[in-house]
């Protein structure tokens, strides 16, 4: 069965080699467990991996691009299909609904917001997805942390911090977001 998952990353040109190639392997991982990809469009960091690893498998993959940007995203990678929006507002929330699931990989402040949104939106019931964290070298160890820090002062519900996929294997982290869709009716 084939589900849409949102990849959530950066698009830092600087991003270190070792988190490169985890985006690439969490993107095969994916594609073989039958995900197409829905992400942000962009061309460079681990968005450029992530679009050129989806071509690499055939895996069908759709970016979510802001209007503003369109000049210098025109022309998607093969086997990507835009999406133009108005505002980054616009481009979460069409990201968030055609996706089943998510796969937070690392990434800068648009990344974390993007997490954190999706968190916020399950705790308040607009929808039960479940979201993945690879969470490559540590990256995410401080944000986890203070996810248990919201836990513990009752910030945040355990049940949603118990929800969270955390996995340092990108096979492992598209295993356990499958197994997650697996369990939604």
């Amino acid at each position: 069965m084939r589900h849409s998952v949102c990849v959530y990353c950066g698009s830092s040109d600087e991003a270190s080699p070792g988190y490169r190639a985890a985006a690439a392997e969490a993107v095969r991982a994916l594609g073989a467990l039958g995900a197409d990809l829905i992400y942000g469009g962009g061309l460079h960091g681990l968005m450029g991996e992530v679009a050129r690893a989806a071509a690499a498998q055939g895996i069908p993959l759709r970016g979510i691009v802001p209007s503003r940007f369109k000049s210098g995203r025109s022309i998607p990678p093969p086997g990507t299909e835009y999406i133009f929006v108005d505002s980054m507002q616009e481009r979460k929330a069409v990201m968030r609904d055609l996706s089943q699931g998510f796969l937070a990989l690392p990434g800068g402040i648009g990344t974390l917001d993007e997490v954190c949104e999706t968190l916020m939106m399950r705790s308040l019931g607009f929808h039960d997805k479940p979201l993945a964290i690879l969470n490559t070298k540590g990256f995410f160890d401080p944000l986890l942390a203070m996810f248990e820090r919201l836990v513990a002062d009752t910030f945040m519900k355990d049940s949603v911090y118990k929800s969270i996929i955390v996995a340092e294997d990108p096979g492992e982290a598209a295993r356990g977001l499958f197994e997650a869709l697996a369990e939604r009716p």
